[in-house]
C-alpha cells in the first residue's frame, strides 16, 4: 500500500529542467568532442611515428587507422545503450559521466608512453580511444535528449 502512495507522489511531481542551462551544457559538451575529435586527428602522425612504428613499422598506419576508428565503435555502442541509460540513471548523472570517460581516455592516449611498453601501447592506445568514444556518445545521447526538453518547454515527457 505504502508503495502504490509513493507511486502516485512521485507521478505527480514533476522535474523542472532550465531550457538555457541544459542548452549551454549540451553545447559545451559538443564542443569539446568536437575540439577531441581535431585533437585526435592532429596527433595521428606523431602517435604513428612514436609508438607504432617502433612496434611495427609496415602495419603501422594499419594500426593508427585502428585506433582513429575506435571511438566511432564507443559512439555506435553508447548511442545503442544510450536511451536506456539515460531513462535509468538520468541526465545528471550521465553527462558527468560522460565528461568523465572522455578526460579519462584522453588522457590515456596522452600517456600512453608512460602507462605502457611495447605492443602494449597498442592496447591502451586503443582502450583510450574507446573511452573517448563512449564519452562523446554519452555526451551526444544527453544533448539530444536535453535540446528536445528544451524545445518543448521544462517539464520532461512521461
Amino acid at each position: 500500500m505504502s508503495t502504490s502512495v509513493a507511486r502516485s507522489a512521485s507521478a505527480s511531481t514533476a522535474t523542472t529542467y532550465h531550457p538555457g542551462r541544459l542548452l549551454m551544457v549540451s553545447s559545451l559538451a559538443l564542443t569539446m568532442v568536437g575540439i577531441g575529435a581535431a585533437f585526435r586527428a592532429n596527433i595521428a602522425t606523431e602517435l604513428q611515428t612514436t609508438f607504432l612504428d617502433p612496434i611495427d613499422k609496415a602495419h603501422s598506419a594499419e594500426m593508427i587507422a585502428q585506433v582513429l576508428g575506435v571511438p566511432f565503435l564507443g559512439f555506435a555502442f553508447t548511442i545503442a545503450i544510450g536511451s536506456p541509460l539515460l531513462d535509468y540513471i538520468g541526465m545528471g548523472l550521465l553527462l558527468p559521466l560522460s565528461a568523465v570517460c572522455f578526460i579519462l581516455g584522453t588522457l590515456v592516449m596522452i600517456f600512453s608512453g608512460s602507462i605502457a611498453s611495447g605492443s602494449g601501447i597498442y592496447t591502451t592506445l586503443w582502450a583510450g580511444a574507446l573511452l573517448m568514444g563512449i564519452g562523446w556518445g554519452s555526451s551526444r545521447r544527453s544533448s539530444i535528449r536535453s535540446s528536445r526538453r528544451s524545445i518543448r518547454g521544462t517539464r520532461p515527457r512521461s
